[in-house]
């Protein structure tokens, strides 16, 4: 995936009538709407009303196609209404399967080194501080 093509290098900013939008990209503590959740995963395009997310390489986004009935990332190929193609296709999200036990396997793994980790972190960081252990 060249870089330019990632959500990132894409850099989505929200447009209301035309104009740039004050929605920030990521989610504040005051509330403050956003294309991802606090988690990472993309919210209902469908909470923000009549907003347009478009990004760079005349990409943009929309919350439901023929094609795409989730929604995807889109990027424009001509002057028609129809010259677009699809970047990105939104699914539903879908719950892991339990037999893979990564929660297990993640509470596992943090009792057995992060306190070490901890201990080693914090006297890397009063060692750059000048402050005696």
């Amino acid at each position: 995936m060249p870089p330019q093509y990632t959500f990132a290098g894409l850099r989505f900013k929200a447009y209301k009538a035309g104009r740039k939008a004050a929605i920030p990209r990521r989610t504040t503590r005051t509330g403050a709407l956003s294309l991802f959740d606090e988690f990472g995963r993309r919210r209902d395009l469908s909470s923000f009303g009549k907003v347009q997310w478009k990004g760079l390489e005349r990409t943009f986004i929309l919350p439901a196609t023929q094609g795409a009935p989730h929604g995807g990332v889109f990027q424009r190929i001509g002057p028609g209404r129809g010259d677009i193609r699809m970047i990105y296709a939104f699914k539903p999200s879908f719950q892991l399967d339990a037999r893979l036990h990564f929660v297990d396997t993640a509470e596992v793994t943090a009792r057995a080194h992060f306190q070490e980790y901890l201990d080693l972190e914090i006297l890397d960081v009063l060692a750059r501080h000048g402050v005696p252990a």
